[in-house]
């Protein structure tokens, strides 16, 4: 029996425990003890969105309170504590908000994860119409960070590394290096040739290939037992590039470059794309490759401007740029900045002392990009977890690597018309960007080849000759998302069948799937029938596990939402119209394209000129160094090949400056695609040729608009799934009463009534009237002024315009709803905006703000003009 001395004294001492565990509570604001977390991590978690809007940023006007910017650390707490109050009912966590980064005006979503707390970084402002906005204190340093980082881990790109620490043979200086693969299990010289049985580097290396995967090597080395891959490789668009090449060729009004060889079966093209030696020659890499090329205007345009990301062709050593070519060039992973982790001792010294990695961002670095030393892949392995920096070391440009990313491409501009770059400015592919939201895929974690196959990549080229590489796409948002009365298509892997035993077995070539399947799933199978063994199902729910990081993704569907949006309520929408035509936030356009070729590169004339053209860049350089030079010639990209310090290739004579009129990336033309379907168009591109002149004593042509194979002029328009979708679709009026969308132009410019007048005029001396816009492909009397590629794509037809500019009182409804639906129906009663109210004001006092127009190049002037030259039109370039 406890005395009663003893119980007054177990009761004491539960009362200071008690009292205790109250003093260590109120450390965490006076949350529970139980709201603490006892990870001893600071803030959310750093793949959490920060829990903050453009509503809720800090007025700049008002002191920060104390836990937006001075928050302290939350006290570690022992975990054995959190079981004192049992009898204590712990309250469920509050739900999070999901934020959007297209929601708010903050476009740097990616950078603030470097951050503990974002709020650190922002400096917030006010615009003269009291529009709050952010800013960033380091944004340089912002931006670097961005460019460096590669977004993928070595573990899960390429699994268990191997190294080799023999010292014999290749070892003796090679040692280090790593397997090739875990399933290659091959001496050096069975892949790259040369002789293992020396220790002299010449005759070590003598009918060595660098790289056996190059196009002139893969039939030698990697079709001994990869022959019908490579045969897949050879064919594909993206060795060939026969799409692009045959749709400018198309452009331009010159016959495909299948039916031009036909003709001219003795002018075989060599050196390029497609081209395979039958047996390596002495020093291989570091020799010049012969070329043939056919020599009509178009060809040599594309030879020394587009041609620079085929697999054949090497590219500009460069941040963003560094990769190898043939089969390394997916397979062999480059970082941006060119960092190599290898093991190999040769390669460690031949690397040692070169410059710091970050300065290859700064613009003055890049843009000496032709003369530089190579660049090694991160480590000497083949993966097929290929990450999405990859791609885009070609997919940029303002394509579609860098609408994931959320990068915009500024075009070249004159320093003294544009913002002033310095050559200490960070710069990726040799280019400023601007930073906008990224696709929502990027922002979750997943990689282009979570939802581009090998087979759409190495799709060969189609029967069309119009046909580009993005008709080899099949994948659609539906095959993963399905539709709102429908799921995805799945199908249930036997292992019984050999087929499926198969498509596993390749499957867990991949390190990330290796214990993800088992070979018994039902997996998604899409529209065109392609299995996708990396979605299945997994209780009850459809997963998509990522090839490259092997993070599992829950895939949303629609016929699971609470309730469907109105959008989705309206049949045609659904029906008719493309989902990344609502759900695409922004895409890149670049508008007027600017082809002027010279005979004579002044370097005095464009030195100015912010150009990400390596040539151009190039011959700046030379001509400064050497202003007696005879360096008015350019590379042939078919033809370059990469020694170890610097690029060597076929020189041509002139030069083709590409100047763009206007590039933007919040202005969407509507179209039909091949499907029938809405969706966006994208200017690829409309043309302005301008011709040297044919003698000293004749004058330059004007800038003329040449004819296509059709008798259409060569403005082109094609099919385009941005790749910057956000769940949260666009507002209606981005195409219901929009003008600009429909294809009409801007109801604030002049525009072409008469489609007849427009074609008059341009037949008469290939030039285009003055009240023509270049996002105008419709003239108002429905004449289509531009042309779409590929057919049977094209412009919306008039009927398709008014109905979109004249809505029907369905839509008044459907718009009613939608707003109701986000409680915003009170704007629906608002004849006066406050921000209207508030803008008037200022439009009073500052006068009215000038509008964007359409810029032309003036050789004259050498400048872009908004407004017409006297005397002349705007392509006038005498």
């Amino acid at each position: 029996m406890i005395s009663r001395r003893g119980w007054i004294f177990f009761c004491l001492l539960l009362i200071l425990l008690f009292s205790f565990s109250g003093l260590q509570a109120q450390d965490f604001n006076g949350g529970s003890l139980f709201d603490h977390d006892f990870s001893g991590s600071r803030g959310s978690p750093s793949n959490t969105p920060p829990d903050f809007s453009e509503e809720t940023v800090p007025d700049p006007d008002r002191q920060a309170t104390p836990d937006a910017t001075n928050a302290e650390p939350a006290t570690n707490f022992p975990l054995e504590q959190r079981f004192l109050k049992k009898s204590v009912e712990v309250p469920p966590a509050p739900p999070r908000q999901i934020l959007e980064a297209g929601d708010i005006r903050d476009p740097f979503f990616l950078i603030r994860g470097y951050r503990e707390d974002a709020r650190d970084a922002l400096e917030p402002g006010v615009t003269i119409d009291g529009i709050r906005f952010n800013s960033y204190q380091d944004s340089d340093e912002s931006v670097l960070r961005f460019y460096q980082d590669s977004n993928f881990s070595i573990e899960d790109v390429f699994g268990k590394i191997r190294v080799d620490n023999r010292d014999e043979g290749c070892q003796f200086c090679h040692h280090g290096i790593e397997e090739i693969s875990q399933r290659h299990k091959l001496e050096c010289t069975d892949c790259h040739g040369g002789n293992a049985g020396t220790r002299n580097r010449l005759r070590a290396h003598k009918n060595m290939a660098v790289n056996p995967s190059a196009p002139e090597h893969a039939a030698r080395y990697c079709g001994k037992c990869h022959a019908d891959q490579v045969a897949w490789m050879e064919q594909s668009l993206m060795a060939t590039a026969s799409g692009i090449i045959d749709q400018t060729r198309h452009a331009w009004g010159h016959a495909s470059l299948k039916e031009n060889l036909k003709e001219k079966p003795e002018e075989k093209k060599t050196g390029s794309e497609n081209s395979v030696q039958e047996k390596p020659t002495e020093e291989t890499e570091e020799q010049e490759a012969p070329a043939t090329l056919i020599h009509d205007q178009v060809q040599e345009f594309l030879d020394k401007k587009c041609l620079r990301c085929h697999l054949g062709s090497e590219a500009p050593r460069r941040a963003g740029d560094f990769r190898a070519t043939g089969c390394a060039a997916c397979h062999m992973i480059y970082t941006n900045d060119g960092t190599t982790l290898t093991r190999d001792r040769a390669v460690q010294r031949s690397i040692k002392g070169r410059q710091e990695i970050r300065t290859r961002f700064l613009r003055k670095e890049a843009e000496n990009s032709i003369e530089k030393k190579r660049a090694y892949p991160v480590v000497h392995q083949f993966t097929v977890a290929v990450p999405s920096v990859q791609c885009e070391h070609c997919h940029q440009n303002n394509g579609v690597g860098n609408e994931f990313e959320g990068l915009f491409a500024l075009p070249a501009r004159s320093r003294d018309s544009h913002q002033r770059t310095t050559g200490d400015d960070p710069v990726l592919h040799g280019r400023h960007y601007e930073f906008l939201v990224p696709d929502i895929h990027r922002e979750r974690g997943m990689h282009c080849i979570d939802c581009h196959s090998a087979k759409e990549m190495k799709s060969q080229t189609g029967t069309s000759p119009r046909e580009s590489l993005h008709d080899t796409v099949t994948i659609r948002c539906e095959d993963c998302h399905g539709t709102p009365d429908k799921g995805p298509t799945g199908r249930k892997l036997a292992p019984s069948n050999p087929a499926d035993s198969q498509l596993v077995k390749w499957a867990k070539l991949n390190p990330n799937l290796t214990r993800k399947l088992r070979g018994n799933e039902t997996i998604l199978i899409t529209e065109a029938g392609h299995p996708l063994p990396h979605v299945f199902i997994r209780k009850n729910k459809w997963e998509l596990v990522s090839k490259v990081t092997g993070k599992r993704q829950k895939i949303p569907l629609l016929k699971e939402m609470a309730s469907q949006p109105v959008a989705h309520r309206v049949g045609q929408h659904l029906e008719k119209v493309e989902c990344h035509a609502c759900h695409a936030r922004w895409s890149a356009s670049e508008w007027g394209l600017h082809a002027i070729k010279e005979k004579d590169f002044n370097p005095a004339k464009w030195n100015p000129w912010n150009f990400f053209d390596p040539v151009l860049n190039h011959l700046k350089q030379s001509r400064e160094g050497n202003p007696q030079s005879d360096a008015t010639r350019s590379l042939l990209w078919p033809t370059v090949k990469g020694n170890r310090d610097g690029l060597t290739g076929e020189w041509s004579p002139d030069v083709w400056i590409n100047l763009l009129a206007r590039s933007d990336w919040s202005k969407m033309i509507l179209g039909k695609n091949k499907r029938g379907k809405v969706t966006v168009l994208k200017p690829r591109h409309q043309y302005f040729v301008s011709d040297p002149a044919p003698s000293d004593d004749s004058p330059p042509s004007s800038a003329r608009v040449p004819a296509n194979a059709d008798g259409q002029p060569a403005l082109v328009l094609t099919p385009h799934a941005p790749h910057t979708i956000r769940p949260t679709a666009r507002t209606c009026e981005a195409c219901h009463g929009n003008p600009e969308a429909v294809g009409l132009g801007a109801d604030y410019l002049q525009a072409v009534d008469k489609g007849a007048e427009f074609f008059r005029k341009w037949k008469e001396d290939g030039t285009l009237p003055d009240n023509f816009q270049l996002s105008q492909s419709l003239a108002k009397d429905g004449i289509p002024l531009q042309t779409v590629f590929p057919k049977p794509a094209r412009a919306l037809n008039l009927e398709e315009a008014q109905r979109l500019l004249h809505p029907s009182k369905a839509y008044e409804v459907s718009r009613y709803l939608d707003l109701k639906e986000k409680n915003l129906d009170t704007l629906l009663g608002r004849k006066s905006f406050p921000y209207d109210r508030l803008h008037e004001l200022k439009k009073r006092k500052y006068g009215e703000p000038s509008r964007p127009e359409d810029f032309y190049y003036n050789k004259d002037t050498h400048r872009f003009e908004t407004h017409l030259p006297q005397g002349g039109s705007p392509y006038d370039f005498e």
